[in-house]
């Protein structure tokens, strides 16, 4: 037996109790129940803070207490700066940073592929800067894209091609992935997951219920009177397969019926209102209706104990449902879809009378036969006990391996301490290549060269300047070079073709690295094994530069699909492979349009090159009115960016992404703002929060200039709308 009192954190944005009803919530509950109960100490931190859908947090937190549970909620206070990403990645950060405080107190994180949670932890993870002694395991449920594809619907923001990149890579880079149910890891890798690490199926467990812990189950006597059709008011859980398949009942078995209960939550958003779609399919059945929408979990599990109802999950797909789960354990008479894992959690003795096609035809043909047969409850396909083994056994194996066993040393390169060639650009800001050489001067990093290009300077200043580094570079082994001026492609190119260094780091004159900077990206790059690498960034207004970042901010990283529409992937200070680099033939050298970095960027992750982001702030970025939109022209510059879609044009999707970006940008500068207005008291405090943010004046200072007031305007609109 092994030694318990093994500390177990798990990470989750939905959590039974706080959140009324999901499966995720559940699984987790469940599992730390058991783990609690089995002698390890068990802390869940809930990432919605202190978000509730019933009581205050304060009461979830005692409720598992009692299970001795301890519940964090993820507190935004801790977080000294701003944070400029999208929603999941910002989640994913605050989630990360946490971590990092906290993770020696744990041996073994689990997280949910679902929001992408991990991705930033796993990042450090595989980069070797954090939880050497920690390992992570993803439990699988219901990733984004197999629930849209299941739903039949499409994504309605951008911020759902970040959460599916990050879902992916979360289950890619864990130490171990569980699942349910045999049938989503099919699925995985029919749809190109990579799911090479270590894989385990384990149904999920049941959870001991918060009120009601010694409840029993009910075995129905009464013949049925009442439908309860049971999951998520929507079409994806078979809401359209359930109205049709009742129409097709045979008139005598429907007069048998008394009351039909749509039990759920419901959708309601610009395309599907739930309660609408009832009540205009229903208006004519005799049955009486109800919709009942407000029941937690174990609230819905005891109306569904009553005799006289049938229970219906009619979905189209599902995983691992808890609602068939439930109905098992709890011997409710219910029917089910064979579709996804539901087959793999009902003992195949009871499939023929349990489980039907999700069509209204066969629907209506098992609920007939239910009306006539004299109830017996189906039986699971594994115990619970067996299941609660195969957890035991898991964390028992992760526990007792060594845990360095698979974490990769930063130092596999034959050279402890490889060249790094800085390739550094200047363009009439002598002092601030003054600050930026002085920020080179004070890494950390023992072996570099900086190969500094002045892309045509004139003015007397930058001349003097660059006449009185000649003597330190010429000492050093440094190089300074001179060209007319090219504009930014060319003037990095040039730096390139002279460097001597296994890495390249390219860095403007405006920007300042901090201390740790270049280390930072060697080890990193040498760890992961990533081809390129980029970072988090702290930007900063004016000449002076604050003691900690009031800012962040967060790229993604490697993401083909996000890198279309924004630059997603880095800023252009980022740390190459000098080998990469060069295959690809550098930066294009248009003049006078910007986006450059983005091009090749795109053109490297396309090409099949390992983009990575380093989940650290490494440098200081100066914002200035004149550099955020010195390019002119934003429609070349994304006319410039999507080139790299253009030219690999696999199947020739290169011009279905280019109108894609098309699409989004007249959408972003047109008059009028399509969807559902925000409420006004959530404008309000968007806009207070960032009428603060000096950053933010330079950005619109930025905007007025190129655009136009109106257009401005426009984007502020936009701005608020998407954020709230």
């Amino acid at each position: 037996m092994i030694e318990k009192k093994t500390n177990v954190l798990i990470v989750t944005p939905d959590i039974h109790g706080p959140i009324r009803n999901g499966g995720i919530g559940t699984a987790f509950m469940a599992l730390s129940q058991f783990l609690s109960k089995s002698g390890y100490n068990v802390t869940i931190l809930y990432a919605l803070g202190n978000h509730t859908e019933s009581q205050p947090i304060e009461y979830w937190i005692r409720s598992y207490k009692e299970f001795n549970i301890t519940l964090i909620p993820l507190d935004d206070e801790i977080f000294p700066y701003r944070l400029d990403a999208p929603s999941y990645r910002a989640l994913a950060w605050k989630v990360d940073r946490w971590m990092r405080i906290h993770s020696e107190n744990y041996s073994i994180a689990i997280f949910p592929e679902w929001m992408g949670l991990a991705y930033y932890a796993l990042l450090a993870k595989g980069q070797g800067l954090a939880y050497r002694n920690l390992q992570f395991i993803v439990n699988i449920h219901s990733p984004e894209s197999w629930a849209r594809e299941g739903g039949r619907t499409l994504p309605n923001h951008l911020d759902d091609i970040d959460r599916d990149f990050m879902e992916r890579e979360s289950v890619a880079r864990a130490d171990i992935t569980v699942s349910p149910s045999q049938y989503l890891f099919n699925w995985m890798e029919q749809n190109n997951w990579d799911i090479s690490n270590k894989k385990v199926v384990i149904p999920n467990l049941m959870p001991v219920d918060f009120n009601r812990p010694h409840q029993k189950n009910s075995i129905h006597t009464e013949p049925i009177n009442q439908l309860v059709f049971f999951g998520r008011l929507e079409v994806r859980k078979g809401l359209k397969v359930f109205l049709d398949g009742f129409n097709l009942i045979k008139p005598e078995f429907q007069s048998s019926i008394s009351q039909i209960v749509f039990l759920g939550k419901p959708i309601n958003n610009e395309t599907f209102s739930s309660i609408e779609f009832i009540k205009n399919r229903t208006k004519n059945w005799k049955p009486i209706i109800q919709i009942i929408t407000d029941k937690n979990r174990d609230e819905a599990l005891e109306f569904l104990s009553d005799s006289g109802k049938l229970c219906i999950i009619s979905s189209l797909v599902e995983n691992s449902p808890y609602t068939v789960l439930e109905c098992l354990e709890k011997q409710i008479n219910f029917c089910a879809s064979n579709v996804g894992g539901i087959p793999e959690l009902i003992h195949e003795e009871d499939h023929a009378h349990t489980l039907f096609a999700p069509t209204p035809a066969s629907l209506a043909h098992i609920i007939e036969n239910k009306l006539q047969e004299t109830f017996s409850p189906a039986k699971v396909a594994q115990t619970q006990v067996c299941i609660a083994q195969k957890w035991e056994q898991l964390i028992g194996s992760v526990i007792t391996q060594n845990v360095d066993s698979n974490f990769i040393a930063s130092t596999l390169d034959d050279q402890p301490n490889p060249l790094v060639s800085i390739c550094l650009t200047h363009f009439e800001r002598p002092l601030l290549l003054s600050r930026a050489l002085e920020s080179i001067r004070k890494q950390t990093y023992p072996n570099i060269e900086v190969v500094l290009v002045d892309d045509g300077s004139t003015s007397v200043a930058a001349i003097e300047l660059l006449d009185k580094l000649s003597f330190e570079f010429s000492s050093l082994g440094w190089q300074l070079l001179r060209q007319k001026n090219q504009y930014l492609g060319a003037a990095r190119n040039n730096a390139a073709a002279h460097a001597r260094g296994e890495f390249l780091i390219f860095m403007d004159d405006d920007n300042v690295a901090m201390p740790h900077e270049i280390e930072t990206f060697v080890n990193t790059i040498q760890s992961s094994k990533a081809d390129i690498l980029t970072c988090a960034v702290a930007p900063f207004v004016g000449n002076t530069i604050p003691d900690t970042p009031t800012d962040v901010w967060l790229p993604l990283g490697g993401s083909a699909g996000a890198g279309l529409f924004s630059n997603a992937f880095g800023d252009a200070n980022a740390c190459w492979r000098t080998c990469v680099f060069h295959s690809l033939g550098g930066f294009t050298e248009d003049y006078g349009v910007g986006h450059e970095d983005w091009e090749l960027f795109a053109d490297a992750v396309l090409s099949g090159y390992r983009l990575e982001l380093v989940p650290e702030v490494l440098f200081w970025y100066r914002v200035n009115a004149n550099g955020m939109l010195r390019a002119g022209d934003p429609w070349a510059d994304h006319a410039r960016s999507v080139r790299p879609y253009l030219r690999h044009n696999p199947g020739g999707l290169g011009s279905a992404t280019a109108y894609a970006v098309y699409l989004r940008q007249k959408s972003r500068l047109s008059d009028h703002l399509i969807g559902k207005s925000p409420s006004f008291s959530r404008k309000l405090k968007i806009i207070a929060r960032h009428t603060v943010n000096p950053l933010m004046w330079i950005k619109l200072g930025a905007s007025y200039k190129q655009l136009g007031l109106k257009r401005t305007l426009n984007r502020i609109k936009l701005f608020v709308s998407e954020r709230a």
